[in-house]
């Protein structure tokens, strides 16, 4: 008798133990379910967010030669600048991130300019150009990120050419862009962009 209720409940024990196992594998498999529902909804999410970022980057860029809508167009610039670096923070080292960001800031800097925030603007070139270095250290051979990395030198020179700065600041910042431009287009000489930017930035160069 004693035997049997040893077993007895032996085997309530377990089947408790097998009850509680099952109950906390569905609690997992719930969880696992709502995290799995989480990650695709903010996943869902941030593509939603880039593609509304980059349909307002298109209407900054159409707006840009309307100087009734000079201030728009800084706050426009302002808010989306917001976003990259938003999405920047939450993986510092994603190279679509970056690239998209130091863009933005190329963009920024240029409106800053031409509505007289000399000191705001230059930030904003000098931001470009440590994103786009930061890429360039990883890749260093991508025609695109020297390519921004070109304009990124023009617009800060341009910018301290026009705050005044002495030549040794600003030559060889114009240097260094015009060797990026002449190196591109010695690997792809028949790359129009190429061809054309460089004479604009020889054009611009101090000399």
């Amino acid at each position: 008798v004693l035997l049997a209720v040893v077993v007895t409940s032996a085997i309530g024990g377990l089947y408790r133990l097998w009850t509680d196992a099952r109950a906390q594998a569905a609690l997992a498999i719930n969880e696992r379910n709502a995290a799995v529902n989480a990650r695709e909804r903010a996943e869902e999410f941030e593509r939603q967010a880039r593609t509304l970022v980059g349909e307002l980057t298109q209407t900054a860029g159409r707006i840009a030669n309307l100087p009734a809508l000079a201030r728009t167009r800084r706050e426009l610039s302002e808010k989306l600048l917001a976003f990259h670096e938003n999405f920047l923070r939450a993986d510092p080292d994603d190279p679509r991130d970056l690239f998209a960001t130091a863009n933005a800031y190329l963009t920024a800097g240029r409106i800053r300019a031409d509505l007289g925030n000399a000191k705001e603007a230059l930030a904003a070139y000098r931001r470009s150009t440590e994103l786009i270095e930061k890429l360039l250290s990883k890749e260093p051979d991508s025609p695109r990120y020297r390519e921004q990395y070109a304009w990124a030198c023009f617009w800060t020179a341009k910018q301290l050419e026009t705050d005044g700065a002495p030549n040794d600041r600003i030559a060889p910042l114009y240097a260094r862009s015009v060797s990026t431009f002449q190196e591109l287009l010695a690997r792809y000489p028949d790359t129009i962009v190429y061809q054309s930017s460089l004479g604009v930035h020889l054009a611009n160069r101090s000399l």
